[in-house]
């Protein structure tokens, strides 16, 4: 019989989080080689499910003693290929075990959760008390606090994101296993004469938003602690058409300039889009309205329908512009999610950019997907459109359905996203999402400081870089 031959580190990693969760199996590697996106996978040496902070302590403190790469694994949502790590060395540290809601503290407004729960538990296990936290639309069914945490900066988008903004503005702190395997709470948890992560941090500077869309590389989340609120019980939602680009712009512009926004959630479609939907082919905006009485929703509406009739728009009753305005009511009511959860394989270009700059994205990228996608005779399905995300942050997105069985597909989707990516960034557009060949290409256009900045906090809190090396590109 062939003995099996084990990774260098398999016996101390099996010691540490037990021989069940620590595998080295060609199979197992394989899983966790790629994400849902087109790039190409990268296969780690190990992967580990530690159950515990201690357990994760002591995986990262024997990486530094092995100089072995730590690559942090969440829902494995991602889109924008994996980490590099170390191919056939690394180790990935699966979180997913570590999914318990910690605490609902109802007096302080606040809850605390393991990074390893997926947001639809989490968000769930609070709507049965009454109560919600801010975290994003989607794909909240796969993806894992900390994984949302470390690889969408701001936090990620939630349903009421027009009113509120990004939901860092909701984090109070976090639990973060640092590089040298020390561990940091940040927010006012900080301070050693209060428990309770009631708020960021008072008491100095606040670290938490170091940590969000950091990507991995500056340590592993294991808790977070989120201000939670009541959500308002009265849910509305509408859509128009408009015959003109500048005639939808003029209207999404107006309620932009609202405060507070009368709507907490607003999106601008495409012709091409509402077509795709089996609806008219003319540019259409959707929105969704929240109270906590039908009057404040009912003044809300107000404002929207005169901001509308302005702006020569036209509510619409099409079945089609119905049927998705009525997603946007209840699109997190369950931790399946029903229809938002079946679009099938696709690759996601998603960029961030200023309300000035909408008309400008809409001409640039686009057309471009449009121009190769004709080039390589693909003719694969997209989809696309504009979601304000608070009064002057925006998000384009593009949803381009592709055969992921093809060979030639995939490789076309693949040059389209890198050129879109780098297009973006060469035009101050922010990818939407810190992951592997989104962070390499914002590296790409950082000023000469803010790249040295980002390096000395690197070495600083990974002297042996081992936590998501590369992330950032070569000196990352």
């Amino acid at each position: 019989m062939t003995e099996v031959k084990h990774h260098v580190l398999y016996n101390e990693l099996a010691a540490i989080a037990g021989s069940k969760y620590v595998s080295d199996d060609d199979c197992v590697l394989f899983t966790y080689s790629r994400d849902s996106g087109p790039h190409p996978g990268k296969i780690q040496g190990i992967v580990a499910r530690p159950g515990s902070i201690e357990e994760v302590v002591e995986i990262v403190k024997l990486a530094n003693r092995a100089h072995t790469p730590v690559v942090p694994s969440g829902g494995r949502a991602g889109i924008y290929g994996v980490s590099p790590g170390s191919p056939g060395r690394g180790i990935v540290v699966d979180m997913t075990r570590l999914d318990k809601v910690i605490s609902i503290d109802e007096d302080n407004m606040c809850a605390t959760a393991q990074a390893g729960i997926r947001l639809a538990e989490f968000q769930t296990t609070l709507e049965k008390k009454g109560w919600s936290i801010h975290t994003a639309c989607a794909p909240w069914y796969s993806d894992t606090v900390g994984g949302q945490l470390s690889c969408v900066p701001g936090g990620g988008a939630a349903p009421s994101t027009a009113t509120v903004g990004w939901n860092r503005h909701f984090v109070n702190g976090m639990k973060v296993v640092l590089p040298t395997g020390s561990v940091l709470q940040t927010g006012t948890g900080g301070n050693v004469g209060k428990s309770v992560i009631w708020a960021p941090e008072f008491g100095g500077p606040d670290f938490t938003p170091m940590f969000i869309g950091d990507a991995g590389a500056f340590g592993i989340k294991v808790e977070a602690t989120y201000r939670m609120f009541r959500p308002p019980p009265i849910v509305r939602s509408g859509g128009a058409t408009f015959k003109s680009f500048e005639d939808i712009y003029r209207f999404y512009r107006s309620l932009c300039l609202i405060e507070p926004m009368p709507c907490a959630l607003l999106m601008l479609y495409t012709p091409f889009s509402m077509k795709l939907m089996g609806a008219p082919e003319e540019w259409s905006s959707m929105w969704r309205v929240t109270g906590n009485d039908e009057e404040e929703v009912e003044l809300k509406l107000k404002w929207i329908k005169e901001n509308l009739e302005k702006a020569g728009g036209k509510e619409s009753d099409h079945p089609a512009l119905k049927r998705f305005t009525g997603y946007l009511i209840d699109m997190r009511d369950a931790a399946e999610m029903g229809l938002w959860a079946t679009p099938g394989r696709y690759a996601l270009c998603e960029v961030v950019c200023s309300l000035g700059d909408v008309p400008k994205i809409l001409n640039t990228l686009p057309p471009l997907i449009a121009k190769r996608e004709k080039e390589r005779g693909m003719h694969i399905h997209r989809h696309e459109n504009t979601l304000v995300t608070g009064p002057n942050a925006h998000i384009y997105t593009s949803y381009l359905y592709y055969d992921d069985t093809d060979p030639k597909q995939r490789e076309g989707i693949l040059e389209i996203c890198k050129e879109f990516f780098d297009v973006a960034a060469s035009n101050g557009w922010m990818a939407d999402t810190n992951q592997a060949y989104t962070c390499r290409t914002a590296a790409k256009y950082w000023t000469p400081a803010f790249f040295n900045f980002m390096k000395t906090q690197k070495q600083a809190l990974d002297p042996n870089n081992i936590m998501n090396p590369g992330m950032w590109g070569d000196l990352l």
